[in-house]
């Protein structure tokens, strides 16, 4: 047996005896003005959580020689989630300049979010092989260390901070 054909304008609401097409345009604009509200707040809100970048301060070299390591729109992944990590290392000390990409994966108990990334030396065409621990909710202090293909190493202590811009230009 074949189903009855049943078109949009049999399922639409009567309003008050009111049939047609005003009333039908009425419905479709009211319909349409919601969609375009609701995809706006979608785009604000996608544009939002990848705007800010997420910074990590950490020492490296001489005295007074700070770096912010900036994942370019990164956020700490939920727990037992990993995301990629696409970044750059910059200094006030010029022309000390690092690449990194690689993965952030935070445990499934929420305690930790690790990183696993590959570093390149734009200056001395050096690559590095980076691993950090960041405990979690962020704010202490992390442990970083950071291995060379010569057998070379280097630790550190990389802290979470606010980026000085919210969206940190790639030099």
């Amino acid at each position: 047996m074949n189903a009855p054909f049943v078109n949009e304008r049999s399922l639409l609401p009567k309003a008050g005896g009111r049939e047609g097409r005003c009333h039908d345009q009425r419905f479709g604009a009211k319909r349409l003005a919601t969609l375009a509200a609701a995809m706006g707040l979608v785009a604000e809100l996608a544009g939002t959580a990848h705007a800010a970048d997420f910074c990590l301060k950490h020492w490296r070299g001489g005295p007074g020689k700070y770096f912010f390591m900036v994942g370019k729109g990164f956020r700490v992944p939920a727990k037992g989630r990993c995301k990629p990590f696409i970044g750059v290392s910059v200094s006030d000390q010029a022309p000390d300049i690092f690449d990194f990409t690689g993965s952030a994966c935070t445990a499934s108990d929420g305690s930790t979010v690790h990183f696993v990334l590959t570093e390149m030396d734009r200056a001395a065409s050096t690559v590095g092989f980076v691993h950090i621990m960041l405990p979690l909710p962020l704010g202490p202090l992390g442990t970083m260390l950071t291995r060379y293909p010569d057998g070379s190493a280097a630790f550190g202590k990389p802290s979470p901070e606010t980026c000085p811009t919210p969206t940190m230009p790639v030099p």
